[in-house]
């Protein structure tokens, strides 16, 4: 993946995510990826919180998606010119448009991940 955090393995981060997925329901299931520091920082059924977005492997969107534990994924950042890490923001944006190691793959429908970037 590029990224594994020593005190949440990427094994660990995936378990959390299919626990988040178990609160979504319905058609238009969208899983939330959100920063601790950002708008979306609350607990909130089908919410994963991470100390930053850019500690999110692009892998980890793929994973959602292609295993159906959403219909899409919401990545909600720090607000644009505030993050909180300094360059969440920008590394998660090259990382989704393939500039940037490790890149989301090209099988996973764009239109299928919104990025959003919001302060508290």
């Amino acid at each position: 993946t590029g990224i594994d955090l020593p005190d949440r393995p990427l094994a660990a981060l995936r378990a959390e995510v299919i626990r988040a997925a178990d609160g979504t329901s319905g058609p238009g299931r969208v899983l939330t990826l959100s920063c601790a520091y950002g708008a979306a920082a609350g607990d909130a059924p089908g919410r994963v919180v991470l100390p930053c977005v850019a500690m999110a492997p692009p892998s980890l969107v793929d994973f959602i998606i292609s295993r159906g534990l959403a219909d899409g994924v919401a990545v909600a950042g720090c607000a644009e010119r505030d993050c909180h890490n300094r360059l969440g923001v920008a590394w998660t944006r090259a990382r989704f448009a393939r500039e940037r190691d490790p890149y989301l793959r090209a099988r996973v429908p764009r239109e299928r991940v919104l990025t959003v970037w919001a302060g508290p």
